[in-house]
């Protein structure tokens, strides 16, 4: 069954478009008869250097991604920064990989994916509906490393991500974008505490230091009356978000709400492949009475009842794993801290 693999760039970055790629290799290359044979002639000897991008020099990678486009199908497509605000991080980057992959629905029928979710499973068919076009998915957890088309796909969408940096560093001077490619290097963070805002930076990707409401609206003039509860809120949100993905969480929503109550983040902790259910927290003294004074009864009642909607409404999704409740205590510029596997009652 041919198969065509995908990956994505750029889910980690405060800046520029999340770039996919799909990629269909030669029959020869994939038949377990013929491969073998195959990848020792001279036409397919770049593949034996296929890897994760991450592991390949710069110049290796724009090396075999030229051979890549000569000798495979590749299709490369992109979600927008206005798109990752509107969607998320997480839905933009699944939008891109089926951009990629509809070229490929009369060329395979089995799809590879990098990571724990298919572009077409519910969570994402729910908000972007759309005909499932292969027989048959496979994700693959460290896939760009597992698979030799899923790595192909990585180092092409990685390639061209990189260039297409470089030119908005051109159209953005100051910002170091061929440098650090949009990731949050301290550069970067540097330079957007230096220069602002730009179109290339996605709202929801913004670090703390650009994404404060009172900065934003004032054009970065800082309140004389401090920060409403809304806003405390929302700065320890971000705080809480940018935590976990340091510590390698993946995002899966953010404030899920129903009637009965509402979650603050929803992540993914792919060592322990649970999800993860996050209420941050903005005020009171962090001290041994903390988390039972902070989520009363009540509360508790309320965070239960509405993760019980989000696994009813997204149960296959996430179906083989386990989850959990966190909480972030984030006060201030640099006061945080993270409590995992809190106790509701649920267990």
């Amino acid at each position: 069954m041919r198969a065509v693999g995908t990956d994505e760039v750029g889910r980690g970055c405060l800046a520029g478009p999340v770039v996919a790629a799909a990629v269909v290799l030669p029959d020869e290359v994939l038949d377990p008869e013929q491969a073998a044979a195959a990848r020792k002639t001279s036409k397919f000897e770049f593949l034996r250097e296929v890897d994760d991008s991450k592991k390949l020099t710069h110049e290796k990678r724009e090396e075999l991604s030229a051979l890549i486009h000569e000798h495979a199908l590749v299709q490369i497509a992109w979600a927008f920064p206005d798109e990752v605000d509107r969607y998320n991080i997480l839905h933009a980057s699944m939008l891109a990989m089926r951009r990629a992959l509809r070229p490929f629905a009369t060329h395979a029928r089995a799809l590879l994916v990098d990571g724990n979710m298919s572009p077409y499973s519910r969570l994402f068919l729910r908000v972007l509906p759309e005909p499932v076009p292969f027989q048959r998915t496979e994700t693959l957890v460290g896939g760009d490393s597992r698979s030799i088309s899923i790595a192909a796909a990585s180092i092409v969408a990685k390639v061209y991500r990189d260039r297409w940096m470089t030119e908005l560093d051109a159209a953005f001077p100051g910002y170091a974008f061929a440098s650090h490619k949009g990731y949050p290097t301290p550069a970067h963070r540097a330079a957007l505490e230096k220069l602002g805002l730009c179109s290339a930076i996605t709202a929801s990707r913004r670090p703390e230091v650009c994404l404060s409401p009172l900065r934003v609206a004032e054009g970065g003039m800082e309140s004389n009356t401090g920060p409403s509860t809304w806003q405390r809120g929302l700065r320890a949100e971000e705080r809480a978000r940018r935590l976990l993905a340091e510590k390698g969480f993946e995002f899966i929503t953010a404030n899920f709400r129903w009637k009965g109550g509402e979650i603050d983040l929803v992540f993914l902790d792919p060592t322990a492949a649970t999800l993860v259910f996050v209420e941050v927290r903005s005020r009171g003294a962090r001290d041994g009475n903390f988390l039972r004074y902070s989520l009363g009864r009540a509360k508790r009642r309320r965070l239960l009842s509405t993760a019980q909607v989000f696994l009813h409404r997204h149960g296959r999704d996430f179906a083989r794993m386990g989850f959990r409740f966190d909480v972030v205590w984030a006060e201030g510029q640099s006061a945080i801290e993270h409590w995992k596997n809190v106790d509701l009652g649920h267990r």
